[in-house]
Parts: C-alpha cells; structure tokens; sequence
C-alpha cells in the first residue's frame, strides 16, 4: 500500500547575526544611503556585525506595521529578545558614535513625499537607535509574561488606566528610547513583490521621521507620572529580556537630541525642487494597499 504524500511547509531559519551593509528583502539602508561624504572609518563601523536574530530586522522594517512580518510566531520574539543581542547593539551604537565623528559622517533623512522635498543629515548612530528602540518595544511582556507585541494592538491610547502594563510599556519605551517616529522606508506607500506577493514599502533606502509635532508620545509619559512612574528609573513592566534588569538601557545613546537632523561642515543639508504627484500617491495606496 503506497503511504500519502504529506506536504511539509517549513519555515527558512534566521541568521543570529547581521550586518546593515548587507540588502535583503527588508533591509536596503546600506552603506550607500549615507551621505557621500560618510569616511571609510564611519562605513567600517557601521557595516558591523549585530549580533543579534535577523526577525529584528523584520520588526524594523515594519516600524510597527504588522502587515509587514512574514510571521508572529512568540519563538522569533524569543529568539530575538537575548540579552546577547542587547549587549550587542548597545556596542554597535557606541562604536558607531565614535567612529563617525568626522564632520562628513552622516545618515541621510529624506524630506517629504520620498524624499522629494530634499534631504537633510543625521548622526549615523541614529540607525542604530532605531534598532534599540524597536527592539525594547518588540519584547516588552505584559502581566501573564506574554509579548504585548503579539497580544496588543499597535494603537494605544495616552490615557490609559494605570494597571494597563502594554500601555505603560509602550509609553515608557517611547520616551526612554526616542526613535518610534523614525522609520526606513515610507510604511504609508506599499507596492506588492511580484515573487512573493509580499507587501513591501517603498524607498527602503531612506530614512523618514514623522511629525515631530505630534503629541501623543508626550501625553502617554505625563500619564505614566501620573500613574507615579515618571521619576523612576527602572520600567514598571517586564522588559522581556531574560538576564537583564529591567532598568534603562543605554541610555544615553538614545538621546532625543541625539535623534535631531545636524549640519556637518562637508555634508549639509540638501534641498531638491521638484513637483509632487499626488494623483499617484492616492492611486498607489489605494490600489496596493
């Protein structure tokens, strides 16, 4: 009797380790999306390795855009939420800070609609930051030791009642590590690849930040002090990271100063004219979306 053929759909295994000067199909940010003045020293460090599981990138390709993972699965949080990969990005940032101290090393942020309202420099740690930031709010555990990645949704509002531990995570982390507003890639212009029928942003190459206007990152904090969290120093949540104590991490590489755009001598801020097509962009999200 001839047996069933089974069919066994596997899922490919991640890297452990990383470099940003390498393109996949979620990361474009290499070494060639930094201002053209960047040194040698500066690239070197910023191609490093990061030691850390490549469903980070992922989550940084998403900035929070579920839609965006290829899964959720709670063994890629596991996976990635190392203190491994905390000690090894916290070393990237440093590295990279002080290797791209020449008056040309920048990351580039491009300004408006992909960048057709020019761009401006930034410092390049600032990649790496974002990676910090992500990966604090990915592996962030609510009260029964889930990720609130995975049980809550991305949208939480600034007010939220004092016992709410995703709410309190996800506001802590926002101002602890300020990058939520910072992504690669324009999560609001999808396109969808022919091979994969995967969604994926377009311009993964640059760099964007949202309205720094906005407030509900302000509002969520001055709850948190309200809930009497806001002169500690530790994070009223389980961060998720097993063998770290759950104090801030770093930060004084995640400065909110850090995160604003900076003229260098050599490489200034550009501005490039050029006409919007808005037509397009309303077309483009409605029929990929």
């Amino acid at each position: 009797m001839q047996c069933p053929l089974i069919s066994v759909f596997i899922l490919p295994a991640l890297s452990h380790a990383f470099s940003l000067n390498t393109t996949t199909s979620y990361w474009n940010y290499t070494t060639s999306s930094l201002a053209t003045t960047t040194s040698s020293k500066c690239k070197e460090a910023y191609s490093a390795e990061i030691d850390c599981n490549e469903y980070l990138v992922q989550l940084v390709n998403a900035g929070e855009q579920r839609y965006f993972l290829d899964s959720m699965e709670p063994d890629n949080f596991t996976q990635t939420c190392t203190p491994t990969c905390q000690s090894s990005l916290s070393k990237y940032i440093a590295n990279v800070k002080e290797s791209c101290a020449q008056p040309g090393d920048a990351a580039v942020k491009s300004l408006g609609f992909l960048g057709k309202d020019g761009e401006e420099n930034v410092p390049v740690q600032t990649i790496g930051s974002l990676f910090q930031y992500t990966l604090m709010q990915s592996c962030a555990k609510d009260e029964d030791g889930q990720f609130c990645y995975i049980q809550q949704s991305s949208v939480l509002p600034a007010d939220f009642d004092c016992n709410w531990v995703c709410a309190l995570a996800y506001y802590w982390n926002n101002h602890q590590y300020p990058y939520s507003l910072w992504t690669v890639g324009d999560p609001s212009i999808l396109n969808i690849d022919a091979d994969t029928h995967r969604r994926v942003k377009v311009g993964n190459d640059m760099l964007f930040m949202g309205s720094a206007g906005d407030t509900w990152v302000d509002d969520g904090w001055k709850n948190i002090q309200k809930c009497g969290y806001g002169n500690s120093t530790t994070a009223p949540f389980d961060i998720g990271i097993k063998g770290v104590g759950n104090g801030i991490l770093n930060a004084s590489s995640t400065t909110a100063a850090a995160a604003q755009p900076t003229e260098t001598e050599s490489a200034g801020s550009k501005v490039v004219m050029t006409m919007r097509f808005v037509g397009l962009v309303v077309l483009s999200a409605f029929v990929l979306v």
